[in-house]
């Protein structure tokens, strides 16, 4: 406070004795050593997370104290005349910081302190050290081991977010970007690539990055074109908080909008190949299927009339193989699970047109399981509303594309399978409209060798 005190009212060069600029480059020396050495010290213990401070408990490390070196160091860079000699030192002195593993919120609110004075101060800050560092933390806020210790860690999580939104210039405080187009760009291909991997994204996980450029976006910043659709393809990929707020008011531009659903469009059916081919001898991957439901429900946000063609179910001779029968069902029931009104299924499902949706349920029909707890028919008829919601219409549209279809097969009782699993479609579609689908009450079974003359049932 002494010292703090001291050079507001004497002034860093008088109080080290630097008193005309031709001498500067002499009698800064004492001013340098100062930084460097003593200052930078107190710093360190002040803003590390390696201090001793830190492990008695973050609550220990003084804000206030972190606060007062960050000013003193403003009016010690102050104090020297030349411009490349101020981004030296203070490059030096944020190289040792982040050595130290600084807490992001102190350094953030460091950084604060020292551009407060106008836009030689942002010059001043604006280095490569600083560029080099947030980069750096971008690009490690995007792993996963990262990301897990933010969900468990909030401190982290808001420091990380704060240093991010402060480099690019989203702080209310600091409103110019404090990094380069290119450190911005490179964010860009962490948080947006172009062809990801197969990856599993979840969305509980904090994303600060991918965060921070939807609200760049948003605020208006002169992105190019295809930068913001990458980032609302990656911000559909991996949904949340960050899709259904600042992602969907980006979407409000018609031509951007188009060309981010037909980029997820085709995204979701490479994912759904990539799903059938890794399942097809194997037990389906649920992780991997949820993660798939999950962008397929998304589309309704991007598709003003969404049907099953739009996440890449209605491909006819997918249905046909069984061999991908059940990966394609639980993808299906995914999707369809995931819609609170059943009317919006129903909807859905006639936009793919009646044959379509026939040839799904006779697909995933399993005539020998009819009424019986496995019963794939029943479960997609009931994420429909049952009779309560699909209309007599559409029953009728269903149930004379099944029959037409057993017409029209000319081989229909050479191929028992073929014609069982349209007649157990045609009798439940029927048993639907008239009543509930379900299994017999097990209390009113009759045993045949419990039957004795006399016994009376009816």
């Amino acid at each position: 406070n002494l010292l703090l005190t001291s050079l507001h009212l004497c002034g860093a060069k008088q109080l080290f004795g630097i008193l005309n600029q031709e001498e500067d480059a002499e009698e800064s020396t004492m001013l340098d050593r100062f930084v460097v050495n003593d200052l930078l010290r107190w710093m360190v213990i002040n803003t590390s997370l390696l201090s001793p401070r830190s492990n008695i408990g973050r609550k220990y490390i003084s804000r206030e104290a972190s606060a007062f070196d960050f000013e003193i160091l403003r009016l010690c860079l102050q104090a020297v005349a030349s411009p490349l000699k101020q981004k030296s030192l203070w490059g030096s002195v944020l190289s040792e910081l982040v050595a130290a593993q600084p807490d992001l919120d102190l350094l953030a609110e460091g950084i604060v302190v020292i551009v407060k004075g106008g836009d030689n101060d942002v010059e001043l800050v604006r280095s490569e050290s600083l560029q080099s560092f947030a980069t750096g933390v971008a690009k490690s806020a995007m792993e996963l081991p990262s990301r897990m210790d933010m969900a468990k860690n909030e401190s982290l999580r808001i420091g990380t977010e704060k240093l991010l939104r402060l480099c690019v210039g989203l702080d209310a405080r600091v409103s110019q970007s404090l990094i380069g187009t290119n450190e911005i760009k490179s964010w860009i291909e962490s948080a947006a690539p172009l062809r990801p991997g197969k990856q599993i994204i979840d969305a509980t996980l904090p994303n600060p990055v991918l965060g921070t450029l939807l609200s760049l976006v948003s605020g208006g910043n002169a992105m190019s074109w295809d930068e913001k659709h990458h980032i609302l393809v990656a911000a559909w990929r991996e949904g949340g908080v960050q899709w259904e707020k600042e992602a969907l008011d980006m979407a409000c531009d018609e031509e951007l909008r188009c060309s981010v659903a037909a980029a997820t469009t085709q995204d979701l059916s490479a994912s759904l190949a990539l799903l059938l081919r890794e399942s097809k001898d194997s037990v389906p991957d649920r992780k991997e299927i949820k993660k798939w439901s999950g962008q397929a429900f998304r589309l309704r946000k991007l598709v003003s009339t969404l049907s099953l063609a739009d996440a890449g179910l209605s491909d006819e001779a997918l249905w046909t193989d069984h061999s991908k029968t059940d990966t394609l069902y639980l993808c299906l029931t995914g999707f369809l699970d995931q819609f609170e009104d059943a009317s919006d299924v129903v909807s859905l499902l006639r936009a793919s047109g009646s044959a379509m949706v026939v040839s799904i349920l006779c697909s995933v029909s399993r005539p020998v399981e009819y009424s019986g707890r496995d019963d794939r028919v029943h479960h997609i008829l009931s994420l429909c509303g049952g009779k309560d919601v699909i209309d007599k219409a559409v029953f009728k549209e269903w149930c004379d594309e099944t029959m037409d279809k057993l017409s029209r097969n000319p081989n229909v009782w050479d191929d028992k399978d073929y014609a069982m699993r349209h007649i157990s479609v045609l009798s439940q579609l029927v048993a639907c409209r008239f009543r509930v689908v379900q299994q017999e009450d097990p209390s009113r079974t009759v045993e045949p060798s419990d039957v004795v003359e006399g016994d009376f049932f009816m």
